[in-house]
């Protein structure tokens, strides 16, 4: 009925659904361009065997360029699911020291940007990126807030609500809820200000800053420098990359490059097997969003300290 795995010197030797000559044998395709529009993508199977399949699902890779569809990410030399995408876009807003903006993608390993300590704002340095993607597009959680401000962040990144006695509680941001108060730079003080809606908007590009502090302020609003698990948990198994950057995180010359960076990758997957890191939703269904269930787990961060604040300004 066809040729396929027939043995063959040219692809004019191969017919029907296995219309090309690879590695010396009758195949679907070589390239994604052999693939109908049902099967698009033409999935390595073995170094020599190649198919049309609808995603390229656990492929080897060596990179997340020849990752398609679904599963668009390379991950320990397999193509997986990128989720959600993750942590924020490249138009996002960091305050450098002396108060200016910086674009989240102009960022750069020895920035100075700002923070909040004790309840104060404080400065912080740029150590590398955990993650970093360019031209990755995706969906992020639009924060709108009480005072005109506006947040994209992506759903597994942690950011800080106010808890107890006014003190930071480490959260998803896809816990976050209507109500619930942020905290947010507001001129040389630090205020709480109540998250009023949220949407879903796709950006482009996926920037996971490291900073000393472990946390930062982005678009004004306080979050926490890493996904998926406590902001606690995370900067205690993080410590070695602050304290050694440039030999395990990122230098002048690798802050450029792009993906997930070894040391992070390795952590969040000892992470999971320990039950510490959960896996990804890969879904976001923005029809089920509605309000937000608040997440029941969360921790204080007395680093960060207190708000001291008139709660009738709110």
């Amino acid at each position: 009925a066809d040729t396929c795995s027939m043995a063959c010197l040219s692809s004019s030797e191969c017919k029907g659904s296995c219309p090309v000559c690879f590695a010396a044998k009758c195949q679907e395709c070589q390239s994604d361009y052999h693939c109908p529009s049902s099967k698009p993508y033409c999935k390595r199977i073995t170094a020599i065997t190649r198919e049309c399949r609808a995603d390229t699902c656990s492929m080897f890779c060596t990179s997340s360029s020849e990752c398609k569809g679904s599963c668009n990410r390379c991950r320990w030399l397999k193509c997986q699911s990128g989720g959600s995408g993750g942590c924020f876009p490249g138009e996002s807003q960091v305050l450098l020291e002396g108060g200016d903006g910086k674009r989240m993608e102009d960022l750069r390993v020895g920035d100075n940007i700002l923070t909040v300590e004790n309840g104060n704002l404080v400065t912080t340095q740029v150590l590398g990126f955990l993650d970093k993607r360019i031209n990755h597009t995706t969906d992020y959680l639009s924060l709108i807030l009480e005072c005109n401000m506006r947040m994209f962040i992506s759903r597994t990144h942690v950011m800080f609500i106010q808890g107890r006695d006014n003190t930071p509680k480490s959260i998803q941001a896809k816990d976050a809820n209507y109500g619930d108060l942020v905290f947010i730079k507001d001129g040389k003080k630090v205020k709480l200000t109540k998250i009023i809606d949220i949407t879903v908007e796709q950006k482009t590009g996926t920037y996971v800053p490291l900073t000393a502090a472990g946390t930062l302020l982005v678009d004004g609003v306080l979050v926490s420098c890493y996904t998926n698990t406590d902001h606690w948990v995370a900067h205690a198994a993080l410590a070695p990359l602050r304290w050694w950057p440039s030999l395990l995180l990122d230098t002048e010359k690798t802050q450029d490059m792009e993906g997930l960076r070894t040391i992070p990758g390795l952590v969040r997957s000892l992470g999971r097997i320990l039950g510490l890191v959960p896996q990804d939703q890969f879904e976001l269904n923005v029809k089920a969003l509605g309000p937000i269930t608040p997440g029941e787990i969360g921790m204080q961060i007395p680093k960060i300290g207190s708000v001291n604040i008139d709660k009738s300004e709110l």
